[in-house]
């Protein structure tokens, strides 16, 4: 069964977190990271993701588009 997950834009998320709530790997998320796609912020040891950088992230990906009319 699948979950709705809402994303804060004011909240702080951890990869391990993010991981779980987007259903995509922790390598995925460090590849966004790294390529500069996904803003992110390190504290300690932690890596952090605000909400908005998150739900930016996701309207930006146009790996899959869409098009219409075609079959």
């Amino acid at each position: 069964m699948n979950q709705t997950h809402i994303i804060e834009p004011l909240r702080l998320y951890r990869g391990d977190e993010l991981s779980l709530m987007l259903d995509v790997s922790r390598d995925t998320l460090t590849q966004a990271r790294r390529s500069g796609l996904l803003r992110s912020t390190r504290k300690g040891r932690s890596v952090l993701y605000l909400g908005s950088w998150v739900l930016a992230w996701l309207e930006s990906d146009t790996s899959t588009p869409v098009q219409e009319g075609r079959e």
